[in-house]
């Protein structure tokens, strides 16, 4: 590796990790999208909250695995930054 340049295995790691944050992100603005949805769909029909609650929990789940991935993915191409 030449000084002030990162090497080329550490490029296409910190070039995916660019495409997997880009992934996760749309994936993030989705799930906001479907608890915007599940919102709305509660407000105007307050009687599905039994059949919609134990899927809003999940939602929460899958939200914060996502969330907990983009972190991650961040952490590596972090690592990969020129010195």
């Amino acid at each position: 590796m030449t000084r002030g340049r990162i090497s080329n295995q550490d490029q296409r790691l910190r070039e995916r990790a660019e495409e997997i944050q880009a992934g996760l992100a749309l994936a993030a603005l989705d799930l906001d999208e479907i608890r915007l949805r599940q919102s709305q769909a509660l407000r105007r029909f307050p009687v599905l909250s039994n059949v919609l609650d134990p899927a809003i929990v999940r939602l929460g789940e899958i939200e914060r695995e996502v969330r907990q991935a983009h972190r991650l993915v961040g952490e590596i191409w972090q690592e990969t930054r020129s010195p």
